[in-house]
């Protein structure tokens, strides 16, 4: 939830958030800003806390959202 609160905050302009579901996010970019959008989420998912355990996100990438599976 922490995460997803950074990627709501720290959101680029021209992005919109299409939905929340427990721990995943869909996110509405501009198709030159997917690769972007990958790093953004992956980053604020990976780092929101520091363990001992490193947390680790997959983030993939679409034009819809079968694609993205």
């Amino acid at each position: 939830k922490v995460a997803l609160i950074e990627i709501f905050e720290s959101l680029p302009s021209g992005w919109k958030i299409v939905s929340k579901v427990h721990d995943e996010v869909t996110l509405e970019v501009p198709v030159r800003d997917e690769q972007e959008a990958v790093r953004f989420v992956t980053e604020k998912m990976d780092q929101v806390y520091k363990l001992r355990v490193p947390l680790v996100a997959e983030a993939n990438s679409g034009s819809t959202w079968l694609d993205c599976k």
